[in-house]
């Protein structure tokens, strides 16, 4: 999965750590932080895998 998101520093924390603490496996591959579209925003680009067990 690639998703690039753009919002403030502390909602990128807590879509990061959702990712963490979420009960599904994921790989982080490829993280990229770069200022965003308005002053105050940052863009997270993201490249992870997810595997899924039954």
């Amino acid at each position: 999965m690639t998703a690039a998101v753009e919002g403030d520093y502390n909602g990128l924390i807590k879509l990061i750590n959702g990712l963490e603490r979420s009960n599904n496996f994921y790989v982080l591959e490829n993280l990229a932080l770069s200022a965003g579209s308005s002053g105050n925003n940052l863009k997270l680009s993201l490249s992870l895998r997810t595997y899924f067990r039954s």
